[in-house]
């Protein structure tokens, strides 16, 4: 974890830095300094490169507009960050609560209803549920970030190689997908993505659910809209039709069917910062 102490008033420069290492538990107490006056705690944790250059963190506006890539992204034990404001001399300790940066994709159930259709009774095989247009990096206190994907309309080999633990944007299911409802406890992650409309530059992240019907390879992608950190979205999806050619075709409401719901992350107990 690193502790830093930033001058509240603009330009917000910094005041004081340290390092911690070795937590064992959510709820950690920490013994951190700087000098008197309002001042800005600002927190990362389980970030890999704890090396700052000083260019990066010489104030708050430069450390927030520092990116960090999911690629570096570890499930057990993501990035998160938290920031508070405190007047240093007058107060003995704080709070701090850590935010992951991630977004967490929870697939709770699945089935199919082909009920009319000529394929009525057919099993979705060779699933895979996977992430596309999921952003490759986000800053590390808010921000729109560049607009670089890990992937984009569809999911490479390549894509899956350049991550360190692959199983966060794509997954597979064993077992044919039919009627009866299966509750597969799939869960994806990905970056924020809060922009309110979504445009070239700025794409909205998809779910796509991939199989083979009756020996032919469709694709059922689903926008997930806005998205923002430390966020947990659980799906209940029922397919309904034959799906789309390729996975960059959303597909309809006639194809898919499913229901939403929004909970926090994980949530531990608050972290005591004593200076």
């Amino acid at each position: 974890m690193d502790l830093f102490f930033f001058y509240a008033e603009e330009p917000q420069k910094l005041d004081a830095y340290q390092h911690f290492s070795a937590f064992e538990s959510p709820a950690v107490l920490l013994h951190a300094g700087s000098t008197t006056g309002e001042r800005r705690i600002a927190l990362i944790a389980n970030r890999a490169e704890t090396d700052y250059p000083w260019t990066e963190i010489l104030s708050f506006r430069n450390l927030s507009a520092q990116c960090v890539r999911f690629g570096d992204e570890r499930p057990s034990a993501p990035i998160m960050t938290g920031t508070t404001v405190v007047r240093a001399g007058s107060e003995s300790q704080c709070e701090v609560s850590l935010t992951p940066l991630l977004v967490c994709i929870r697939i709770h159930s699945l089935c199919c209803d082909f009920h009319g259709r000529p394929y009525e009774g057919a099993a979705l095989k060779k699933v895979r549920i996977y992430l596309t247009y999921a952003k490759a990096s986000t800053p590390l206190f808010g921000g729109k970030g560049d607009g670089e994907w890990i992937n984009a309309g569809r999911l490479s080999e390549n894509d899956m190689g350049r991550l360190k633990f692959p199983e966060m944007i794509c997954r597979s299911l064993e077992d044919p997908v039919g009627e009866a409802v299966i509750n597969p406890g799939m869960t994806l992650y990905c970056y924020p993505n809060s922009g309110e409309e979504e445009d070239l530059a700025n794409r909205w992240t998809r779910l796509v659910i991939e199989g083979e019907l009756e020996g032919e390879t469709c694709y059922y992608a689903v926008s997930l809209g806005p998205l923002e950190s430390g966020t947990e979205h659980i799906f209940d999806f029922v397919i309904t039709r034959r799906g789309t050619p390729d996975p960059d075709t959303l597909a309809d409401s006639g194809m898919i069917q499913f229901r939403s719901s929004l909970v926090p992350w994980r949530e531990t107990d608050y972290q005591t910062e004593t200076y």
